[in-house]
């Protein structure tokens, strides 16, 4: 075989190779870029994963109940306005200072307004930073009970002198008044007759008892 039978079969075998090499070349570089987009994406979910966990983490940390003091230091679990490491006032400004908290709302330092204000001095600091917090009590509203809590009993003699006797008392709130301990035994002891009769004024209304006393007539 000389020369020319040579490259007339070489020839076309030599084009096949190249034609392969390009066809493997384009696969590879689509391959390639296939990869790259799954590994990006797979790093953009995975940084999305991580930021949730982190998310997780702090919020199922353990937390103190004080703002001032760490979870090691408040081994007692006492609440903010109860902290003896930091009573006064200063003291608390400064480790507020530190920890970078808001001098209003005590929470981490923000940009807007949060409005509070002390109720004290009306200044633009938390009551708990207040100076005059413990010279000027803050005025509390409490809801008064209201039940058969003031008794008035009437006692009569059984000598017929016609000379009443009355005993004022509190005693506790009781849903079940008169039928109570309470109301049977109250606070305040006296000496009666044997068979005395009495009868007790709620709410400007006289009522009668059916105990072992007999009820004064009207």
């Amino acid at each position: 075989m000389d020369e020319i039978d040579v490259a007339i079969h070489l020839e076309p075998m030599a084009e096949a190779i190249k034609e392969l090499k390009e066809k493997t070349e384009f696969c590879l570089l689509s391959l390639n870029a296939k990869v790259d987009g799954i590994a990006q994406l797979t790093n953009e979910r995975w940084h999305c994963v991580q930021q949730i966990l982190d998310l997780l983490l702090e919020r199922t940390k353990p937390r103190s109940n004080c703002v001032f003091c760490t979870v090691e230091d408040n081994k007692d679990q006492h609440p903010t306005g109860r902290c003896c490491k930091y009573p006064d006032a200063v003291s608390r400004a400064v480790q507020a200072a530190a920890l970078g908290l808001c001098e209003r709302c005590l929470q981490p330092k923000h940009v807007e307004d949060c409005g509070v204000s002390c109720p004290i001095c009306t200044r633009n600091h938390n009551v708990l930073l207040c100076p005059n917090r413990g010279t000027q009590a803050v005025p509390m509203y409490k809801r008064r009970k209201v039940g058969y809590n003031i008794l008035k009993y009437s006692h009569r003699l059984s000598s017929g002198s016609g000379v009443d006797t009355v005993v004022r008392t509190t005693l506790p709130y009781s849903p079940y008044f008169p039928f109570s301990r309470a109301a049977r035994y109250p606070s305040v002891v006296y000496l009666l007759p044997k068979f005395p009769s009495y009868y007790w004024i709620i709410n400007n209304r006289r009522h009668s008892h059916s105990g072992t006393y007999n009820p004064l007539r009207e």
